[in-house]
C-alpha cells in the first residue's frame, strides 16, 4: 500500500497564509484574553508532533494577546531561559534603591545617609510579581 505524498513541509515557525482547523483554539483562547484572570481557556498546553504547527499556532495566540495589550515574550527553553525571562519582564532598576545620610554636629547625631545600588530580581516569581 502506497501512502499520497505529505503536502504539508515543516518550516520551523513560517506562518502560513492560512490557518486551517484551529478557529476553535483561537476562539477559546481569544474568549479567555477577554474573560480576564481566572479563566479556563487563558491556560493552554500545546503539543504535538514535529512539524505539526505549534509554534504557528504559539505565534498566532501571541499576536491576539498583543492586540489585547498583553505583553507577549517569545522565547526558546534553551539553557540561560530564566535569566533572559528576567531581564525581559522586571522593571528597570534604577541606579539608586536607597540613600541614607548620618550627619552629627558635635558628635550629636542628626539622622542617617547611606547609598545602596538596586538590585535585578534574583528570582523568576520576583520578577513577576515586581
Amino acid at each position: 500500500m502506497t501512502f499520497p505524498a505529505n503536502p504539508f513541509k515543516p518550516t520551523a515557525g513560517v506562518m502560513p497564509p492560512v490557518l486551517i482547523g484551529r478557529e476553535s483554539v483561537i476562539d477559546d483562547f481569544d474568549e479567555g484574553l477577554g474573560d480576564g484572570p481566572g479563566a479556563p481557556d487563558r491556560l493552554m498546553l500545546i503539543t504535538g508532533p514535529r512539524g505539526s504547527g505549534k509554534t504557528v499556532m504559539l505565534t498566532e495566540l501571541g499576536k491576539m494577546a498583543s492586540k489585547h495589550r498583553w505583553m507577549v515574550v517569545d522565547e526558546t527553553a534553551s539553557e540561560g531561559l530564566v535569566d533572559r525571562l528576567i531581564s525581559r519582564i522586571a522593571p528597570e532598576p534604577s541606579r539608586i534603591a536607597g540613600v541614607s545620610f548620618k550627619p552629627s554636629i558635635m558628635g550629636a547625631s542628626l539622622g542617617e545617609f547611606s547609598i545602596a545600588p538596586a538590585l535585578r530580581p534574583s528570582t523568576l516569581r520576583d520578577a513577576m510579581s515586581a
